[in-house]
Formats: structure tokens, C-alpha cells, sequence
């Protein structure tokens, strides 16, 4: 059948194992072949949901620009359906994507839109992750006050739910905005804790960032 929603299920499930494995080019290919199958079949909510996808795997994959097309299209498909869950979540991306690309003013109003949305929904622990988007946006245009505002403020949301991945990202960008304040002392524990669990994660990235941060605030003590 042209159009078979559980193939495409299928082919986007192996897309974001791929990015899991590293593979950004196979997951790429998946995830293409699920956005093919889906555009077939004509169901506009189904075709934002993979296009949100491939775009998460292009952002992984450090491919951004073309990211940005992508969440773009399908932001346009879930414009033409009514389900605000799925629009949050893309606006969320997009909101990553244009943080990303360094356009923090592009960035901020489609983290304020997914906001208002999830508090019309009351689903906290997204509402948090859209938060966390929205405090990167504000690292970005160097509105660091607001930002530590924002990071103190869904921290428990994240121990709450268990999240503890988000939960140790908020604490080095917690850090990161008392940094830029000028306040490297009180930055020092929250990327002592991040490494910490980036460690056990098994983050290198993200501990990497955590541990750059503790040495920037140790050089400047």
C-alpha cells in the first residue's frame, strides 16, 4: 500500500535508534523514508510528527540549516491540524534549531508560543522542557538573569519526573548564567553536579561542557 502508517511507525523507530548508535546518515535515511511514505498517504498530522523527526536527527546530526527547512514544513502541516500537543513539540524544535543557528531572536518566540501552549494543556514536565528552551534563547541574547530565573525554577520538575538527563542540562546552564554574571562561585556546584551525572550517563559531550564551565570559573576565581 503507497501509504502505510505502520511502516512509517517503523522506519522513524529506526531513525532515532540510529541517532542513539550515531549513525545521523542512516538515521537520516530512515526517517526520509518514513517523511515518503507519510506524504503519500496525505495526513497532515502524520507528516509533521516525521518531519519533526528528520529534523531532530539533522539537529543531532549538526546539520542545523537544513533543520531548519524541515521544522519549517512542518510546522506548516501542523498549523493545518488541531492537535496542540504535536505543535508544541515542534515548536520546541524550532525553537532549538534557531538557538542553534545563533538567531536567539527567532529562537524565543517559538519557545514562548510552545509555553503557552503546554500551560493551556497543564502537562508540566513538557511545560519544563519548553522552559528549558525558552532559558536558551535568553542565554543566547545574554539575558543571563532571566535565565537563572527560569533554570532555578524547573530544576525540581526535572528530579520530579525523574528526568535526570534534562535535569543535569538545566544545572550547566544554571551555571552557565551565574557565570556570565560574574558569579563563579556560586556557578561551581551546579557544574560539579552535572559532571557528575554526565559521568554516570556516560555524556561525554555534556561533560565535557560541564567541566570547561568549573575551569572557566576557577580561572576567573
Amino acid at each position: 500500500h503507497p501509504s502505510n502508517p505502520e511502516k512509517a511507525d517503523c522506519l522513524n523507530t529506526l531513525g532515532c535508534i540510529y541517532v542513539r548508535l550515531s549513525d545521523f546518515k542512516q538515521a537520516a535515511n530512515y526517517a526520509k523514508q518514513s517523511v515518503e511514505i507519510v506524504m503519500k498517504g496525505g495526513n497532515d498530522d502524520d507528516i509533521s510528527s516525521s518531519l519533526n523527526t528528520l529534523a531532530g536527527i539533522y539537529m543531532a546530526g549538526y546539520q542545523a540549516k537544513e533543520a531548519e527547512q524541515i521544522i519549517l514544513q512542518a510546522l506548516e502541516h501542523a498549523n493545518r491540524v488541531d492537535n496542540p500537543g504535536r505543535k508544541a513539540i515542534i515548536l520546541g524544535m524550532a525553537s532549538e534549531i534557531y538557538h542553534t543557528l545563533g538567531d536567539d531572536s527567532k529562537a524565543l518566540p517559538y519557545a514562548d508560543q510552545a509555553i503557552a501552549i503546554e500551560q493551556q494543556l497543564g502537562r508540566q514536565p513538557k511545560l519544563a522542557i519548553r522552559l528549558s528552551q525558552k532559558g536558551s534563547a535568553l542565554l543566547g541574547l545574554h539575558r543571563y538573569k532571566e535565565a537563572e530565573d527560569i533554570y532555578r525554577q524547573i530544576l525540581p520538575d526535572f528530579l520530579q519526573v525523574g528526568d535526570y538527563h534534562s535535569y543535569a542540562i538545566a544545572l550547566n546552564r544554571l551555571g552557565m548564567s551565574l557565570l556570565c554574571q560574574k558569579r563563579p562561585a556560586e556557578a561551581i556546584p551546579y557544574y560539579k553536579e552535572a559532571a557528575d551525572l554526565f559521568s554516570k550517563m556516560g555524556d561525554l559531550y555534556n561533560e565535557i561542557h560541564a567541566h570547561r564551565g568549573l575551569y572557566e570559573c576557577y580561572w576567573t576565581i
